[in-house]
């Protein structure tokens, strides 16, 4: 399989920083402002504003958005330069302005979690749902209540386990595979770095299997005894973390991190990547086979092979669980917009967290993609509109498929993409942060890319990756 790079990477997001070309950051921090939620409706650790810019910060006090005052980012209009006193919507997002032309609060109408059809309706503000509006909070399946004062939603069915809340059939029901192998895009492969067996020290990548990256790192999970291809799950494990590098090799004064050949928006030789080797992190974060890790700044979270989601914190080496329960799981993803755990496993299936009920809920299936079995998930933000996106491959496959959840539809393939030009490369592990890419190992294969997605998200044009650290639980 082959990983590709976008034509244009502004305005997704994986919650994490990646860039270490402080321009790119910058202008990427012009259009992000992040609106996570909690399960309970408030706003979750860093979904508020940062109090970046030249504006005031009133909005909120976490890490996740934007600060927007009368003189908004580095002196650049604010949403509310000559709007004093009005209200209006910014996407989902209900903004109050003050009489002197500053942002006075924010209210984010989609406060129930994934898929919920809350939204912001000019002259109205929020409105939490409408007659005959159906939604999946979990296993719970609701309605909209328009008696209630204010409108509310009800509970009409709890789901059994195994079972998928489904809002087009208003009822309980086995997952659905969801999606076709009918291709709608292409990916650019742009890194490829691969261990040399007999020979590691002549070579920076040492292999391993689950990837993660963060900033400028990038995590892979290791068996440290046993050799490249040993006994698989027994430990010692470890995380060996590197840095990457992007080079201005075409010499033209500019690094850019999509130019290829064959992408149309950034033409061009791909420019080189060099990857240094840091460390290893000896540390137990699951099964060689069963578990993916998501990696921040300070700390790393993992899906162990039972459905535990742990945290390891690096200063300490302390490790905690943060989410327990039951089910069968490989792979770990993050929605940040709903502050969300989402997980698959090699059998195609999608499950949610549910806190409310301590339970993995099923969410959707994902068709057979030409591969042996399921392997890697990712789940990225469009940071332009806010939607988060679960990526899934098959690990011997030759696609990846993006799928989102839409309010009135449920899950729905949005895009499937193929694989150009590395026929004989599997998936072991994927994560997604570093120079805006995807990035995959194949045991003693490294790679990086990126989907046309200007193609993809109906005309979006998304971009470099903000910043903000995801709502995680800390």
């Amino acid at each position: 399989m082959s990983w590709l790079g976008t034509t244009e990477t502004k305005g997704l997001r994986r919650s994490r920083t990646f860039l270490t070309i402080a321009a790119v950051a910058a202008a990427a921090a012009l259009v992000s402002s992040a609106h996570g939620c909690s399960e309970d409706g408030e706003l979750a650790p860093g979904s508020g504003n940062s109090g970046a810019g030249a504006g005031s910060s009133q909005g909120g006090n976490g890490a996740g958005g934007l600060a927007f005052g009368g003189q908004g980012i580095g002196g650049m209009p604010g949403p509310c330069a000559g709007r004093s006193g009005e209200s209006f919507c910014e996407g989902h997002t209900v903004i109050h302005c003050s009489d002197t032309g500053t942002v006075a609060s924010e209210e984010n109408c989609k406060v129930d979690g994934t898929c919920s059809p809350g939204t912001c309706v000019e002259g109205q503000g929020c409105v939490r749902c409408q007659a005959g509006q159906m939604w999946c909070d979990g296993p719970h399946l609701m309605s909209c209540d328009t008696t209630a004062n204010p409108v509310a939603w009800q509970l009409v069915q709890t789901c059994d386990a195994g079972m998928a809340c489904d809002v087009q059939q208003g009822s309980c029901v086995p997952p659905a595979v969801v999606g076709n192998t009918t291709p709608t895009g292409s990916y650019f492969q742009y890194a490829h770095f691969r261990y040399q067996a007999g020979s590691p020290e002549n070579d920076v990548y040492l292999g391993g299997m689950d990837v993660g990256s963060y900033g400028d790192k990038i995590y892979v999970h290791r068996e440290l005894t046993g050799g490249l291809y040993g006994a698989h799950n027994a430990a010692p494990f470890g995380v060996d973390v590197y840095q990457i590098e992007l080079l201005d090799s075409d010499g033209d004064g500019e690094l850019e991190p999509n130019q290829h050949p064959d992408n149309p928006d950034h033409p061009g030789p791909i420019e080189e990547r060099v990857l240094t080797f840091i460390e290893t992190l000896e540390t137990q974060v699951g099964g060689m086979h069963c578990s993916e890790i998501y990696p921040l700044d300070d700390r790393m979270y993992s899906i162990q092979c039972v459905g535990t989601v742990t945290e390891y914190l690096f200063n300490s080496g302390v490790t905690t669980t943060v989410a327990s329960a039951p089910g069968p799981a490989s792979f770990l993803g993050y929605d940040d917009v709903n502050a969300t755990w989402i997980v698959g496993n090699e059998g195609r299936q999608v499950h949610g967290f549910h806190v409310g009920t301590n339970q993995w809920v099923p969410l959707f299936n994902w068709p057979d993609l030409a591969g042996s079995h399921g392997d890697g998930m990712e789940v990225v933000t469009d940071q332009k509109t806010m939607t988060p996106y679960v990526y899934i491959s098959d690990m011997t496959s030759d696609f990846l498929g993006q799928y989102r959840c839409d309010p009135e539809q449920g899950w729905v393939q949005e895009n499937l993409f193929d694989y150009v030009g590395t026929a004989d490369d599997y998936v072991e592990g994927m994560g997604f942060g570093a120079l805006g890419h995807f990035w995959v190992s194949t045991v003693e294969d490294l790679s990086a890319g990126m989907p046309n997605v200007l193609k993809e998200i109906g005309g979006n044009d998304l971009g470099e990756y903000t910043d903000p650290p995801p709502d995680v639980p800390k």
